[in-house]
C-alpha cells in the first residue's frame, strides 16, 4: 500500500506521532512518503534538521515555506506531491499548523483521507487566556478544522478529551458529521526502541554511581514553566528530609532563563545530591534512562509517557482527561496537585521491580505503534 503523511513539521530526532507512524508504516511493508515543510517546530528548535535524508527507508519531501508564525507554517506544492505519489491512504497530522489546508480542498481524489487529532484541554486552556492565540484560532485554525471535518473520511483522536475539545470551537452544524466520522486511538511507543532491559538498567546506574537497590524517579520533558516542576521539587524535598534514600533524575534542560531559575530553586533546597539535572537526551538513548529508573513522574501529557510505559516503568500521572486512558492498577497511579506528595510516598513504599517485565509486555500489546498503526490502516 502507498501511504502519504502530511504534516507541517517533521523532526525524526524527536519522537512525535508523525515520525513514529512513518517508521511503523514502513516496518509493516508499506511505501511511505512524508510531505512536510522545511521548518523546525518551535518545540524542537534546539534540533537541527538532518539535511541528508536520502538514506532513510521512506521519502521525506520538504517544501519551501512561504509563511510561518509560531506553529503555523504554509508551503505550496502539497497537492502536486500527492498527485505524483498517487497514494492509497493519506494521513494528515497537525491541523492547527494550517499546513495541510489544501489537502482538504482536493477534488475528485481517489485515496482515503484520514485526519489525526491530538487536541486536548492543555493547549486550549492556555489559548483561552491569550487574546492573540484566540484570534489565530478563529481566523486561521478553525477554518482548517471545519474543512477537515467536512472532507475527511475518518477523524481519529488520540486523547480521551480530543472530541470534546474540538466540538467546543467548530460550528454546531458540523458536530453531527464530526461524531459520525470520529474514532479514538492513543499515542504510543516504538517497541524496537523502548523495552525493558535489566542490563541497560545496571550499566547506567553504575555510570551515574547509583546503587542497584536505590530507588530512582525520572521525569523526561521539555523543561519550562508550564510544567510546574517546582511542585515536584517541593515534594522531593519533603521526602528527602524524611531520610528516604532515592534519586530524582530530571531530563530536558535547555540553556534558558527558566532552566537556570529551576536549577537555582533546586540548589536553594539543598537537593544537589538528590536531584540530577540533565539536558535534552537523544531519543535513542532514552531507553537507558527509563530502564535505569523505577518510577516515572509527569505533570502534563507527553509522548515520553508512553516511552517510559514501554520499559515497564511504574508511572505517576496527573488526573487529567488527556491521560486518563493510560494506566491500570499495576502500571501506575493518578495524582491530583493536592496529593502529589502522598502518592509519591505511597509509590516509594509499595514499589516492586518484580512486575516490571510483565508490565512492559502488557504495555506493548496496547500501546506499541505497531499495534496502533495496524488498527489505523485496517479500521
Amino acid at each position: 500500500m502507498k501511504i502519504a503523511i502530511v504534516c507541517g513539521h517533521f523532526v525524526p530526532e524527536m519522537g512525535y506521532v508523525e515520525v513514529h507512524l512513518a517508521n511503523t508504516f514502513h516496518q509493516l511493508g508499506h511505501c511511505v512518503k512524508v510531505i512536510t515543510s522545511n521548518k523546525v517546530s518551535f518545540s524542537a528548535k534546539h534540533i537541527a534538521i538532518n539535511q541528508n535524508e536520502s538514506s532513510r527507508d521512506y521519502d521525506i519531501v520538504r517544501l519551501k515555506t512561504w509563511f510561518s508564525y509560531g506553529q503555523i507554517v504554509r508551503s505550496k506544492g502539497i497537492t502536486k506531491e500527492i498527485q505524483n505519489f498517487s497514494p492509497d491512504k493519506v494521513f494528515v497530522i497537525g491541523l492547527g499548523k494550517v499546513f495541510p489546508k489544501e489537502v482538504f480542498q482536493l477534488k475528485n481524489r481517489k485515496f482515503e483521507l484520514i485526519t489525526l487529532l491530538g487536541d486536548n484541554e492543555n493547549a486550549y486552556n492556555k489559548a483561552s487566556k491569550n487574546i492573540k492565540r484566540t484570534l489565530l484560532q478563529k481566523v486561521f485554525k478553525t477554518p482548517v478544522y471545519e474543512l477537515a471535518i467536512k472532507n475527511s473520511d475518518r477523524l481519529i483522536g488520540y486523547t480521551p478529551s480530543t472530541k470534546e475539545t474540538v466540538e467546543a470551537f467548530v460550528k454546531t452544524n458540523l458536530q453531527e458529521v464530526f461524531a459520525k466520522k470520529y474514532f479514538q486511538t492513543s499515542l504510543g511507543f516504538d517497541e524496537n526502541e523502548f523495552y525493558y532491559s535489566g542490563e541497560k538498567r545496571d550499566e547506567l546506574r553504575a555510570s551515574l554511581n547509583i546503587a542497584k537497590d536505590e530507588l530512582v524517579v525520572v521525569t523526561a520533558t521539555r523543561v519550562n514553566a508550564a510544567k510546574k516542576l517546582e511542585q515536584v521539587i517541593d515534594a522531593i524535598e519533603v521526602l528527602s528530609n524524611k531520610g528516604i534514600r532515592f534519586k530524582y533524575i530530571l531530563i530536558g534542560f535547555s540553556e534558558n532563563e527558566y532552566c537556570t531559575q529551576l536549577k537555582d530553586y533546586i540548589s536553594s533546597k539543598k537537593l544537589e545530591e538528590v536531584v540530577i539535572t540533565l539536558p535534552f537526551i537523544p531519543r535513542k538513548e532514552m531507553v537507558n534512562y527509563y530502564n535505569m529508573a523505577d518510577i516515572g513522574l509527569w505533570t502534563q501529557a507527553a509522548i515520553s509517557i508512553f516511552e517510559g510505559l514501554g520499559t515497564g516503568l511504574f508511572l505517576l500521572l496527573p488526573q487529567k482527561n488527556n491521560v486518563s486512558h493510560i494506566l491500570n492498577e499495576t502500571t501506575g497511579n493518578y495524582y491530583a496537585e493536592t496529593n502529589l506528595l502522598e502518592q509519591l510516598e505511597n509509590s516509594f513504599s509499595s514499589y516492586s521491580e518484580t512486575t516490571r517485565a510483565e508490565n512492559a509486555t502488557a504495555s506493548k500489546m496496547h500501546f506499541s505503534f505497531n499495534t496502533i498503526a495496524k488498527k489505523l490502516i485496517e479500521s
